[in-house]
């Protein structure tokens, strides 16, 4: 009984200390986790501008009717020449890859902005672990000290705060 407690006060002490010694850590997580939710936002509207852009572009891909022409000289703008056949090749093209390129970089900010919330939700559990820990430990409402609760809050503080991606 007596053995055990003392084992997980040992425990509970070690791991504070350990914590103690890494505030500053958790500052500097803190700072990042600011700056992190400023580029999520920087992104989200990039990612809401390039969805508007592309709408914009569907609606303006959408070409008026030919109007036939009063004057017999014009050209019949149904047969296109060679030149305009190898223009438009040249334009779907361009277009072409415009999109591929266009939804790549949508792909790859797409991927970015998932391990940065990955990682804002990682640096939210750092933030939150210092204060969770002390009202485990030392209850507010004076209610009993939850140990066990607290050792692993704090183990998984500690966990993410020395994994490589953070």
């Amino acid at each position: 009984g007596e053995e055990f407690e003392e084992a997980i006060e040992h425990m509970a002490v070690k791991h504070c200390a350990d914590l103690n010694s890494s505030v500053a850590a958790v500052g500097r997580m803190s700072r990042q986790f600011d700056e992190a939710k400023l580029r999520v936002r920087n992104l989200r509207r990039q990612v809401r501008d390039v969805k508007d852009g592309l709408r914009l572009g569907e609606m303006g891909d959408v070409a008026p009717a030919n109007v036939p022409s009063d004057d017999p000289s014009a050209v019949n703008p149904n047969e296109p020449s060679n030149n305009d056949a190898a223009l438009a090749a040249a334009n779907a093209a361009a277009q072409a890859g415009a999109s591929a390129r266009s939804l790549r970089e949508l792909w790859l900010k797409k991927l970015e902005c998932e391990a940065v919330l990955s990682l804002l939700r990682k640096l939210e559990t750092l933030r939150r672990a210092p204060s969770g820990f002390d009202s485990l430990i030392r209850p507010l409402d004076g209610g009993p000290c939850k140990i066990g609760a607290a050792v692993v809050v704090l183990s998984e503080a500690l966990s993410i705060m020395f994994t490589d991606d953070v």
